[in-house]
């Protein structure tokens, strides 16, 4: 810590005396709240100056603070981090870069640390059963990171270096060619993630270091944008990690696992205007995921131990038309594509290559006339599986402006997600007469800005919901030592999620805040589970952030609270987790000069070092430091 703390001084140091070299120009406070467009769904939206100043290692760790959004953890920089929303799995919840999906077929979800950082304008979190608006998996909502390459030629650099050996560094470079904007950045991380954690052995604390848990990412990314409409994206990734193994009634189970990952992804996307009120939007995107799993202490496959590849190929085809007439904008959109998994224990009737073929078609109507306040939205999808067949999702909302500073919204939707290539497919567990899953929301809200005093403005968001999901996928045991895939029959979730945001005294103070209260229970009639909570899904949610921004300095503090929750279905106190609080600070400096501008930060998490695990078996770490420069 001392070392870090001293570094941290010299790097500033250094950057402030360049920069008074020069004609500083004192920075304006940071505005990091921005104002989702009126909407007839609930919707958060995370800023890039927001992005900013966190300078995530991993985009999960700004998602913490959108109510009715859980990430699960699996501990540490090297764990697999996925996201729950209204209590739902991975798998219900789509993720997407510029809407093309990220969910893979092979389990339905995705692993968050596989998204980028780089040229991300902002993230649009969506509440609520939105198949017929997003697609497939949109059961509870949906993430989409909206990248864009910035107007200006630029070039930056990061570097930081924090606790458990942690490493990072980014750099990207920005062309502005007229009517083409180039913009190409690399990123990379690595860390031992070696940490103590404290474990209750027979009564007494005892420390145990967490081993086989380093990580190393490196990431690149291409991204081209014109005036005419046209994007081509290229992202590709490389990755390998240790697989720790579990804390198991206080022992720490050894474990030599390793993961390696390759992946590459990618699309085209261009349009034209067909007429002054009509476009069209077309494009193709692929996928290429190599996953390998090694594993020679596990015998469950045999005496030598567990190698498996799993090889992912996806391609994607996609075209909407857009048509406006007076009040009314109606879109059409039809999808097609081709997934293909190669890998151990995936038995299909034509072998052990599962395939599926997809298509779809939405028609979505928007209402919007200038000056009644009034926003409507219809939507209807059908979509086809070659494997599970079809399936048909609607949507009906609106918003009304009731006063000039309020809207109230409502709406109804159905959702729907294709089981996975593992529920269908994987030896001894999946069952291929799986049926999808399905989902019906009904959802109320309002929005307020409303001002406190001149120049001072605060933004309220309420919304209250009840969902169901039918034919959920559960893994049922069939005997002592086999699970099965099966649908078993229904959960429901009746919630509330506020949140607030304001700037104060003159924008140097930012403060913002979000509160969940949800119950999700089993309701599938099985005795002893029928009616109990389902598990990792926290009844309350609590986070709570401020912003001090002055000159070139600005702190910022955040509370997060997760209550209590259960390891396991049937509320058995033995699988109860205790609720933790965890507390971040970050202090910078923005010295900016003639040549360039830099930002050193000094990032502390998990302040009071609690000791907490997100999943059990899988502890986080404690206090941890992070010394962060970045150049413009």
């Amino acid at each position: 810590m001392k070392r870090l703390f001293i570094y941290f001084l010299f790097v500033s140091a250094i950057v402030v005396a360049h920069a008074e070299e020069h004609d500083t120009v004192r920075a304006k406070p940071i505005d990091v709240f921005a104002v989702a467009p009126v909407s007839v769904v609930a919707v958060t939206r995370l800023t890039k100056a927001e992005l900013k100043i966190i300078s995530p290692v991993q985009i999960s760790e700004v998602l913490s603070a959108v109510p009715g959004l859980y990430v699960r953890d699996y501990g540490g920089l090297g764990g697999l981090k996925s996201v729950s929303i209204r209590g739902g799995t991975a798998a219900q919840t789509l993720v997407a870069i510029d809407g093309v999906r990220l969910n893979t077929s092979q389990n339905g979800g995705i692993d968050l640390s596989a998204v980028p950082a780089s040229f991300i304008s902002n993230v649009d979190v969506i509440r609520g059963s939105v198949s017929a608006l997003a697609g497939a998996n949109a059961m509870n909502g949906a993430v989409d990171f909206n990248m864009s390459v910035p107007q200006e030629s630029s070039a930056s650099a990061l570097v930081s270096g924090g606790s458990f050996n942690e490493l990072r560094g980014q750099t990207s470079v920005v062309l502005n060619m007229g009517t083409i904007r180039l913009g190409a950045s690399l990123e990379s991380y690595s860390s031992d993630g070696s940490f103590s954690y404290t474990i209750n052995a027979d009564g007494a604390p005892a420390s145990i270091t967490r081993s086989n848990a380093d990580v190393t990412s490196t990431s690149g990314m291409l991204r081209l944008e014109t005036n005419s409409f046209t994007t081509v994206m290229i992202l590709g990734r490389s990755g390998e990690r240790g697989v720790p193994g579990a804390v198991i009634q206080g022992v720490s189970t050894p474990s030599v696992a390793r993961l390696y990952d390759s992946d590459v992804y990618g699309y085209v996307k261009s349009g034209a205007l067909l007429a002054s009120n009509a476009s069209v939007t077309y494009g193709i995107g692929g996928r290429y995921l190599d996953l390998h799993y090694i594993d020679p202490l596990s015998t469950i496959t045999g005496p030598q131990g567990v190698d498996a590849r799993y090889v992912n190929r996806e391609l994607t085809w996609f075209t909407s038309v857009t048509v406006t007439s007076g009040p009314l904008t109606h879109d059409f959109k039809i999808d097609a594509g081709y997934v293909s998994l190669q890998g151990e224990s995936l038995v299909t009737n034509e072998g052990k290559n599962p395939r599926r073929i997809s298509a779809d078609g939405q028609y979505k109507l928007v209402w919007k006339e200038a000056g009644s306040g009034f926003v409507g939205e219809a939507a209807v999808r059908s979509d086809y599986f070659s494997d599970v067949g079809g399936a048909l999702s609607a949507f009906l909302g609106g918003s009304f402006e009731l006063f000039k500073q309020m809207n109230l919204r409502a709406n109804v939707g159905s959702g729907f997600r294709p089981p996975s290539f593992n529920e269908l497919y994987y030896l001894n567990y999946g069952t291929s007469s799986l049926k999808p899953e399905r989902s019906l929301t009904v959802s109320i809200g309002a929005d307020s800005q409303f001002n406190i005093i001149d120049g001072c403005s605060v933004i309220v968001s309420a919304d209250v919901y009840a969902s169901k999901i039918t034919d959920l996928i559960v893994a049922v045991p069939i005997n002592p030592v086999t699970v099965s895939a099966q649908n078993v029959g229904s959960a429901g979730s009746i919630g509330l999620e506020l949140s607030a945001r304001t700037n104060l005294l003159s924008d140097r103070l930012g403060i913002d805040w979000a509160y969940t209260i949800q119950r999700v229970v089993d309701m599938t009639g099985r005795s002893g589970l029928d009616g109990t909570l389902i598990p990792y899904t926290p009844v309350e949610l609590f986070s709570f952030g401020a912003l001090w921004s002055q000159h070139d300095f600005y702190a910022r503090a955040a509370w997060l609270y997760t209550s209590f929750r259960y390891a396991q279905s049937g509320e058995e106190y033995s699988s109860l987790m205790p609720p933790y609080h965890l507390v971040n600070i970050i202090l910078g400096l923005k010295p900016r000069g003639a040549v360039f501008d830099a930002d050193i930060s000094l990032h502390v998490d998990n302040l009071f070092d609690a000791s907490y695990s997100v999943v059990r078996g899988y502890p986080m770490p404690g206090r941890t430091f992070r010394v962060v420069l970045a150049v413009q």
